[in-house]
């Protein structure tokens, strides 16, 4: 250290505190166990061998290898250390703990089923009676006119047929009244009439088929009307209210999660987690300024200056 200055010098040495000066009054009482120094060139020089020397260095209990020169002033060491500081914040609470972290995502699911399931099984139960219901009458409504329209054939055939044998009978009466029983003529009557009879009955089977054909399509027509209402809300894959239940366990769940209980938890943790930082911060500064001599205002302004510039929640 042949071409350092004492002043640059007792600033290498750990365990002085103050201003040059101050460091080297220090050294020098703690190397004569005097208290005359005037800071003479003679007085410095003298500390400045001592820590050449290492002596200096054995009375303050620091290692005696030569530390480099440090011609930082005190308030810009301290400067540093706040820099330190402020550079070593941690992550923000929200990435540190996320809120997921807060509640079990299985556990509210249950809880949301437990509370709607039994609301919108209800409802389902009930759409599903109506639906029933409501297939029921078709069906009965449509077995009560094919009922009738058997019946109304019955009826027709049995006229029909009635009626037949009384022209045949007639029809032979007179033909056998007037001596031409054996005639082509009556021969020719009784086919007529009986290709009316024949006629009369394909007409009204034609009449039957069509109208129940038309009660048939009808009865599919209704019943498919159902089928598509129940699946319009019914999930087919699952059974669920699909739409409906949907959105209110979505909304239910949601309001689970962000519930002020879980929030307000949250909330307290990420203040501590930034309170904590901000205490040790605080000491760390006070500690820096105590050690540098920086005015107290100075070091709260750095204080708040940290607060400002740091967001941990």
């Amino acid at each position: 250290m042949a071409n350092v200055l004492p002043y640059q010098a007792i600033m290498s040495v750990n365990g002085l505190s103050g201003p040059w000066q101050d460091r080297l009054k220090q050294a020098y009482k703690l190397l004569t166990n005097k208290d005359d120094y005037t800071g003479t060139a003679g007085q410095n020089v003298f500390v400045q061998n001592k820590i050449n020397d290492g002596t200096l260095q054995g009375k303050l209990g620091t290692p005696t290898a030569t530390q480099p020169v440090d011609n930082r002033s005190d308030y810009q060491k301290f400067v540093d250390e706040f820099s330190n500081i402020l550079g070593s914040a941690p992550q923000k609470f929200s990435e540190v703990n996320p809120f997921e972290n807060y509640y079990n995502e299985g556990q509210i699911n249950q809880q949301v089923d437990a509370l709607l399931d039994p609301y919108f099984n209800k409802i389902k139960d009930n759409f599903q009676q109506d639906i029933n219901t409501k297939r029921g009458i078709i069906n009965r409504d449509a077995e009560l006119q094919n009922q009738q329209m058997d019946y109304n054939k019955d009826a027709f055939n049995r006229d029909l047929g009635l009626q037949t044998t009384d022209t045949i009978n007639n029809t032979n009466q007179n033909y056998a009244n007037s001596n031409t029983f054996f005639s082509g003529g009556r021969d020719a009557r009784l086919n007529r009439v009986q290709a009316d009879a024949n006629n009369r009955e394909a007409d009204y089977m034609n009449g039957f088929n069509y109208n129940t054909t038309n009660l048939n399509n009808s009865v599919n027509d209704q019943n498919q009307a159902l089928d598509q209402q129940w699946n319009r809300y019914i999930d087919p894959l699952t059974g669920e209210w699909s739409q409906q239940m949907g959105m209110a366990k979505a909304n239910q769940k949601n309001a689970f999660i962000n519930s002020p209980e879980i929030k307000a938890r949250y909330a307290n943790d990420g203040q501590d987690y930034a309170n904590n930082y901000f205490n040790s911060a605080d000491q760390k500064i006070d500690s820096a300024g105590l050690r540098y001599g920086v005015d107290p205002t100075i070091v709260q302004a750095y204080k708040q200056n940290l607060k400002n510039n740091v967001n941990l929640t």
